[in-house]
């Protein structure tokens, strides 16, 4: 006769055991990691589709320079379908609370606002509406939201120089990550090198360190993703 060998249910239990330790160690880095290729994945695709958008805009209405903004909010929604909505995969839009919120087919949406010219991105179109005016930053500090500017031809009443800055950074482009005008360079550049801490503590720009990294979250990305 044969001997037969067999694991004890000890030795089973035990192994069941180090593979729960294992995978309860490397499930949220797995989770991390699959979180921070979404965010990159629908950043960049939402900056290259609106792009697309203007590109192909700008053909049948010319160049942006001659598009008009709205004169208040309530003529965004007559700008957006005018200038935007025929080249755009679009499941719903609609005004809300003095603004325009866009619905896309992958979940996402961006609120567009301030007379047309900056949009908060979100990856669930939900998070739009679930902040009040009062947590707006907090939208672009916990990486649900993001901060873009459409400036084509904003050239800015104020007086300080730097204002002119943004203009440069916005000039002749389309929509670009938010930017603030006292960390620009006279062509409207952001010195990554110098003013990175300066970036890391406004939420606004998170947007925009992400672009200079290529579209991918920085190892010491400051926002939460």
């Amino acid at each position: 006769m044969k001997k037969k060998h067999a694991f004890t249910l000890a030795e089973v239990l035990i192994t069941l055991g180090i593979i729960g330790v294992v995978a309860a160690m490397t499930l949220p880095v797995l989770t991390a990691k699959y979180r921070i290729s979404v965010v990159e994945t629908y950043l960049k695709r939402f900056y290259t589709n609106m792009n697309q958008a203007v590109k192909l805009s700008v053909l049948d209405n010319g160049d942006t320079k001659y598009w008009v903004f709205p004169d208040d909010n309530d003529g965004i929604e007559e700008f957006f379908n005018k200038y935007f909505k025929k080249y755009l995969k679009i499941f719903e839009a609609k005004p809300y609370n003095g603004n325009y919120i866009i619905y896309f087919a992958d979940g996402s949406g961006v609120q567009l606002t301030s007379l047309g010219h900056d949009w908060c991105y979100c990856l669930n179109a939900k998070d739009i509406i679930k902040y009040s005016s009062f947590d707006y930053l907090k939208k672009y500090s916990d990486g649900k939201c993001f901060r873009f500017g459409f400036y084509p031809t904003y050239g800015g009443s104020n007086p300080d120089p730097r204002y002119s800055y943004v203009r440069n950074n916005y000039y002749n482009k389309g929509i670009e990550p938010y930017v603030r005008a006292e960390l620009t360079d006279e062509d409207g550049n952001v010195n990554i090198t110098s003013s990175i801490k300066d970036l890391y503590n406004i939420a606004e720009m998170y947007t925009k360190l992400i672009q200079l990294n290529g579209w991918k979250i920085p190892d010491d990305y400051p926002g939460k993703i």
